[in-house]
């Protein structure tokens, strides 16, 4: 039995409780994540499958376009050299480096990047392109070597905020555009826990628990990834529901017929991740305080409703698919809003 480790959380839950009183815990600096290596076009349809720019409910369309792919294309116009953090599966990186962009997109996850730099191998080798496996918190890049930087749903990831814009702040040139899309957590419910998530990964064979809490007051998310017996009684049970020939599989406990105590008797080791969350006004804070200006918040409900409001301002249901430019000059004509939302721009200081 793992030895047990000292809970040192905010506001654990009960189920943390139990996680902490069965097994010793590993801290990684922001959310843990598992990931498939294979290409997962069947995985993530929304990010790699066609698209139209005029059809509202293509909003998630993101590597070959879409009104939200525009919104960062517009948000990078003119930026020559891009950093695209945490660019996980390679969004938004890969289509801007589509638009002419010179990108290096970089993430902590090994797996994520093994994902995005086959998808450029087959899709993207003519673009100027590059992904990079990185620490947290450091960016192997000299002072003033890009003129612009992308958060696509990535800030929330991370263990050390502060730390990282620093680094974000000494690699950009002074005033190089900012964009961030971020979860607002101020329109969530304020109960104890906000959700948590409970299951089963198979991933090669392998069996994890995979728990996901959310909390408030203040904005937290924890993950933990727990390796189970591979000889365990649960094991076989796992990978004998997997479909045959799946590299990564999931179901929840319920799905599985299983409860928290039993998984935990066969844990052997485990991961735990924790980061900070945002509302529109923590956020604010947070960039002004880190010296970003020129802060403007952009209209985004949902993707039905930003794609309307492309389609309010003009021409865009006549816009050629070959002509790229026509949509960020839309997304252009939208002023920010004073209503608080997720998709912020701004300038390095």
């Amino acid at each position: 039995m793992p030895r047990r480790t000292t809970i040192t959380l905010i506001k654990p839950t009960e189920r943390e409780k139990k996680i902490w009183e069965r097994i010793s815990l590993k801290h990684v600096g922001g959310l843990v994540r598992q990931g498939s290596t294979r290409f997962p076009h069947d995985m993530f349809s929304c990010c790699y499958g066609l698209r139209e720019k005029t059809d509202p409910s293509h909003w998630n369309c993101k590597m070959r376009g879409g009104p939200r792919a525009e919104w960062w294309a517009y948000m990078m116009e003119g930026a020559h050299r891009i950093l695209d953090v945490g660019c996980g599966f390679g969004f938004p990186s890969f289509y801007l480096a589509s638009c002419g962009h010179e990108v290096v997109g970089v993430d902590p996850s090994q797996s994520q990047i093994a994902v995005a730099e086959r998808y450029r191998q087959e899709e993207g080798t003519a673009y100027s392109l590059k992904y990079q496996v990185i620490e947290q918190t450091v960016l192997p890049f000299e002072d003033n070597s890009f003129d612009g930087a992308t958060f696509g749903h990535s800030l929330e990831c991370v263990g050390f905020p502060e730390a990282l814009m620093s680094e974000v702040n000494r690699i950009l040139k002074p005033g190089s555009p900012v964009a961030i899309d971020e979860e607002d957590r101020g329109i969530e419910s304020k109960t104890h826990p906000v959700w948590e998530k409970r299951g089963i990964v198979v991933i090669d064979e392998v069996p994890y628990l995979g728990v996901e809490t959310r909390i408030c007051d203040p904005y937290r998310d924890r993950r933990y990834m727990i390796r189970l017996e591979e000889d365990g009684k649960l094991t076989g049970h796992l990978c004998r529901q997997a479909p045959v020939g799946s590299f990564i599989w999931d179901i929840t406990l319920e799905e599985a017929g299983l409860s928290l105590e039993q998984v935990l008797n066969e844990a052997v080791e485990g991961e735990y991740g924790e980061s900070v969350g945002y509302d529109a006004y923590t956020l604010k804070d947070f960039l002004e305080n880190m010296g970003f200006t020129d802060l403007k918040y952009w209209t985004r409900n949902d993707g039905t409703t930003f794609a309307k409001e492309l389609q309010a301002v003009g021409a865009l249901a006549h816009m050629p698919d070959s002509i790229k430019a026509v949509s960020r000059a839309l997304v252009r004509s939208i002023y920010p809003l004073s209503t608080p939302t997720t998709l912020v721009s701004c300038e390095s200081p």
